[in-house]
């Protein structure tokens, strides 16, 4: 399918917390259709107190992928049927809720997979997301992993304007994760990072790595069984890689000397660190797909649904950045450290 401007996948989240206003915030400002077209994905009531909360009206179109062309303002939607209105808790998070939000991150996946979007932005739900026997449950990752076939979770990124940060395995038992890490999945996420950060426009990006053990020496076995493997490998690959880094002394390096993005090894390593460093202002990127997912970093804030409250930057965050990569408009951030230093390269 060969489109004349990008087409962005706009979802409404949990129904019962503020993503259907952040949805319609964005889809309200003419700024957001200057680069590309916006579809929403969800049932036509979720939109309805979206516009309630925001004291917005929206002027919608049905999305029929073989005709694009818009008309007088109005915004694309894609009607779905995933909850009933009076199963809507406005404030509270519910199964119902949750099962709608996958059903509709569903609905936009299939887009995604046919190749009617260049990217997905995907308003907040809470984790883990209820399963049913047709739907598959859990992790945000793990979700969009099945949705798509692809076997494994997909690559979840904290981001933020002054670095980013992965890690190789999910939020699995401290037990299982030397047994969930090898040579080839430190390898593939190096990969998968440096190539989210090439498209959100930096050339050069430099990565670092943590080990898995609190002390890095000579002797640590997955270090130098794995990741130090992992590293010289990427190196080979003309990429800017550098560890293993102790988790402690990671990310005060990365700030001060320019690193763009921090893999750590497991779930804590990384999620300590950006919860301390303001996350919730940020965005999560869903990279390694056939065309990125994204979503603004914090949850859906069910105690701020229904009263206009929001915060909507870090939802104007997502957006940028999806139009970046899909419209190629040059770097979304300035990649800012403590340090005030711009890393341009």
């Amino acid at each position: 399918m060969t489109l004349t401007r990008p087409l962005i996948a706009v979802t409404l989240g949990d129904p019962g917390g503020v993503g259907p206003e952040l949805a319609v915030r964005l889809a309200k400002r003419p700024e957001s259709h200057e680069h590309a077209d916006l579809v929403l994905v969800g049932d036509r009531s979720v939109i309805a107190m979206g516009e309630k909360a925001a004291g917005i009206s929206l002027s919608l179109q049905p999305f029929n992928p073989l005709l694009r062309g818009l008309h007088g303002g109005k915004v694309l939607h894609l009607q779905t049927d995933t909850i009933a209105p009076e199963d809507i808790a406005t404030g509270e998070q519910s199964r119902a809720g949750g099962l709608a939000a996958v059903r509709m991150l569903g609905s936009a996946l299939e887009l995604v997979q046919g190749g009617d979007v260049a990217g997905l932005l995907m308003m907040p739900v809470s984790e883990p997301l209820p399963k049913e026997d047709d739907l598959p449950g859990g992790s945000v990752a793990g979700v969009i992993g099945s949705f798509l076939g692809l076997g494994e979770p997909a690559c979840e990124i904290a981001a933020m304007s002054s670095l980013w940060v992965t890690s190789v395995t999910g939020p699995a038992p401290f037990a299982e994760v030397p047994r969930l890490l090898s040579e080839d999945a430190i390898f593939k996420v190096c990969k998968v990072v440096h190539g989210a950060l090439r498209s959100a426009g930096l050339q050069t990006p430099r990565i670092a790595l943590t080990g898995l053990n609190p002390t890095i020496t000579d002797a640590a076995g997955e270090e130098r069984a794995m990741v130090i493997p992992a590293i010289a490998r990427v190196r080979e690959e003309g990429i800017d890689c550098e560890g293993p880094f102790t988790a402690e002394a990671i990310f005060r390096h990365a700030l001060d000397s320019g690193v763009d993005a921090v893999i750590a090894m497991y779930h804590d390593q990384a999620r300590i660190a950006t919860s301390l460093m303001g996350f919730e202002r940020g965005l999560t990127f869903y990279a390694g797909l056939p065309a990125p997912v994204m979503a603004p970093a914090h949850d859906p804030k069910f105690e701020l649904a229904g009263k206009g409250k929001v915060e909507f930057e870090p939802s104007l965050a997502a957006l940028n950045m999806m139009l970046t990569i899909a419209v190629e408009r040059g770097p979304a951030f300035r990649f800012r450290g403590d340090t005030g230093r711009e890393r341009k390269r």
